[in-house]
């Protein structure tokens, strides 16, 4: 299970300044809204297309 934290958007700058030189990004498809994805991790650039499950 994961938590989930509200911050606001100084603090999700900060954070993404921390962060940014190894930052891999990607856009899904998700029930009909787009949302950007962001991890540290090598293996989701290089796995296929992002689409939710049924």
């Amino acid at each position: 299970m994961y938590s989930v934290r509200i911050i606001t958007p100084l603090e999700k700058d900060r954070l993404l300044a921390e962060i940014d030189t190894r930052l891999i990004e990607r856009k899904a498809n998700l029930h009909g809204a787009c949302v950007k994805l962001l991890t540290d991790d090598p293996s989701f650039k290089r796995n296929g297309r992002i689409t939710s499950g049924s």
